[in-house]
């Protein structure tokens, strides 16, 4: 009889788990370059497309509730906030950093307490959106 050959257990096993690992690695790189191209783009928004929820304001905090009505994401790590046309005297935060479209975000602003008078301005590279918190 002919003597056939072909590849061992050993050599079989090596070469799935380098194609394993291979593609792996592509679908990682794949999904590395999209959250990064969303970091990139994602900070154009027009007024129309940024909706406030709602706002509450104790002397603690102030929080914002906005909904980025958009088709595109928000990189929130890109927008400046100014309060009364100067930067707030305390810290701030947008929670979470990236907000997929049709999604809420928060604006959280430290050790300020706002009232009816007070303005609030979100502004992004190209464009700003104003609020007055009605409390």
């Amino acid at each position: 009889m002919g003597e056939r050959k072909g590849i061992t257990p050993v050599v079989a096993v090596t070469l799935l788990i380098t194609v394993t690992v291979a593609a792996s690695g592509a679908i990682y790189l794949q999904i590395n370059q999209v959250q990064q191209n969303a970091r990139q783009e994602a900070n154009i928004f027009d007024q129309d497309q940024i909706t406030i929820e709602a706002c509450n304001s104790n002397p603690a905090q102030t929080t914002v509730y906005i909904r980025n009505s958009n088709t595109k994401a928000i990189n929130t790590s890109k927008l400046k906030v100014i309060i009364n046309q100067r930067p707030p005297e305390e810290d701030y935060s947008f929670q979470p950093q990236i907000v997929d479209p049709q999604r809420d975000f928060r604006l959280e602003i430290y050790n300020t307490d706002l009232n009816r008078s007070d303005l609030i301005e979100v502004i992004g590279r190209n464009n700003r959106f104003t609020y007055r918190c009605l409390n």
